[in-house]
């Protein structure tokens, strides 16, 4: 950044990402979770889908607004879709949010 023409460096403006950006960006309130494994840009690939909703281990998603689903169905179905979508179909894929 320069300022009346001297560098004072590199400056970024973060958004954090909780219940206050959800109500501001998301009229039906959205979703919220927390990826408890893999850092920035985690790799979801290896999630798996539990077969019992109660179970928590093993999950790497944990809920952190109201509207979620305690399972966080939604959210591995979606990245489910994502993993199994060709690059082809994608865009389709995901603006429609059925298969082709």
């Amino acid at each position: 950044m320069h300022l009346n023409g001297k560098y004072h460096g590199v400056y970024v403006n973060v958004e954090r990402i909780d219940s206050v950006f959800i109500k501001n960006n998301f009229a039906d309130g959205g979703a919220l979770y927390k990826s408890d494994k893999g850092g920035a840009g985690g790799n979801l690939e290896l999630v798996i889908q539990l077969s019992d909703p109660n179970a928590r281990r093993g999950l790497t998603l944990e809920p952190k607004s109201p509207s979620v689903h305690t399972d966080a169905r939604d959210v591995l179905e979606l990245i489910s879709r994502i993993n199994q979508t060709s690059d082809d179909d994608f865009a389709k894929v995901m603006a429609t949010g059925t298969s082709p």
